[in-house]
């Protein structure tokens, strides 16, 4: 028998409750911040994060039943819906523009830290990777990514590279279920440590209430990362990122041995 909560039972009227990330009405469980008589979110968004702007309060799954809203089980700490999510076997997306025309610059306000025109907590952030001698000996790669730092919940991540966006948005969750084999079941998915590691980091983010998706553009609309990964495979001495500040946002490059 669910806990009754008398400040959130309304005998007299229909419950209407509204979900304040979708803005859908929750006709069944959600959950409800404590720390805010109206605030909740739906089933179908929790199952992407329980959270909030503040992840310091804690959260209570209810339930509606006998026209009143009940709550059901112990509290949730700040951490209990990270860890719920972090456990997740989550997978990057594909970013979808509504316009298959778009161009970043027209969906992203170019020079104010690539903050989504329609909604101000999506980010879109550049990356490209290089490589010189490439399948030949001593070969040496470098990386950049091109972004502002901001507060967000969404970080499109923009590549001409098919290699990444396909694989990460398609293969890879195949890849993991079939214990990093191909469809061959005998031949090993190359450079599975890097792939491992990038899951890892996405469902770090994913705790933290960050979607993260991809999206593959021409080459021509990422002059400034394909440049910047091309400039760090000639620096010498350096195996780790480092910080680019040019009139524009800011740049992380790496340079590293194959």
């Amino acid at each position: 028998m669910p806990v009754i909560d008398p400040s959130l039972i309304y005998a007299q009227r229909p419950l209407q409750v509204t979900c304040d990330r979708c803005s859908t009405s929750i006709r069944s469980m959600h959950y409800h911040y404590v720390h805010c008589e109206d605030y909740d979110i739906c089933k179908s968004c929790a199952f992407k994060g329980i959270y909030c702007v503040n992840d310091t309060h804690e959260w209570q799954k209810m339930e509606f039943s006998d026209g009143g809203r009940w709550r059901v089980g112990a509290q949730m700490s700040p951490m209990g819906g990270k860890i719920l999510r972090s456990q997740e076997k989550s997978y990057p997306s594909v970013f979808q523009p509504h316009d298959k025309q778009a161009t970043p610059q027209f969906l992203f306000e170019d020079e104010h830290r690539y903050i989504s025109k329609k909604n101000p907590r999506e980010i879109m952030i550049y990356t490209d990777g290089s490589c010189l001698n490439n399948g030949q000996s001593e070969p040496k790669a470098g990386c950049a990514f091109v972004h502002r730092p901001s507060a967000y919940d969404h970080a499109g991540g923009l590549t001409h590279s098919e290699y990444v966006a396909v694989n990460a948005t398609t293969r890879v969750e195949k890849w993991e279920k079939d214990n990093w084999k191909l469809a061959d079941r005998v031949s090993i998915v190359k450079n599975q440590d890097l792939w491992k590691l990038l899951l890892k980091e996405i469902r770090t983010l994913l705790a933290k209430g960050v979607d993260v998706s991809f999206w593959r553009i021409p080459r021509e609309w990422n002059e400034r990362a394909d440049k910047f990964a091309r400039t760090a495979t000639q620096v010498e001495g350096r195996e780790r990122f480092h910080r680019i500040v040019p009139d524009g946002p800011i740049v992380l490059s790496n340079t590293y041995r194959c």
